[in-house]
């Protein structure tokens, strides 16, 4: 399900260049944070959970000695894979042009 929603999440419609590029730069405008937090806080809010549920249930079904209540902290699994996420869509920005577009499978 992870797997699933970071591939949703990195898709080319979502991860093209031009929109990443408004994106970053609508959301690293000082001024537009509070606009930013008006449109997006709900659903940032949501996906957060989700992605911290899925990050739950992967550490209970491989049986990992993980403390579940760190999941939702902000060093728990699920900020690192939100982190990972914003990670991968910078560098896309950054490297598209040198980065495989097909063949990978990932």
């Amino acid at each position: 399900k992870l797997h699933a929603l970071m591939k949703l999440d990195l898709r080319p419609s979502v991860i093209d260049r031009r929109k990443l590029a408004v994106w970053f730069a609508f959301w690293g405008e000082v001024n537009s944070r509070p606009r930013y937090q008006t449109v997006c806080a709900e659903s940032d809010e949501y996906y957060y959970n989700v992605l911290c549920s899925l990050c739950d249930e992967l550490i209970a079904e491989g049986g990992y000695e993980v403390d579940r209540a760190n999941t939702y902290s902000k060093n728990g699994p699920g900020p690192v894979a939100l982190g990972i996420n914003e990670a991968v869509r910078k560098t896309y920005l950054a490297l598209a042009d040198r980065l495989p577009t097909q063949g990978t499978g990932q």
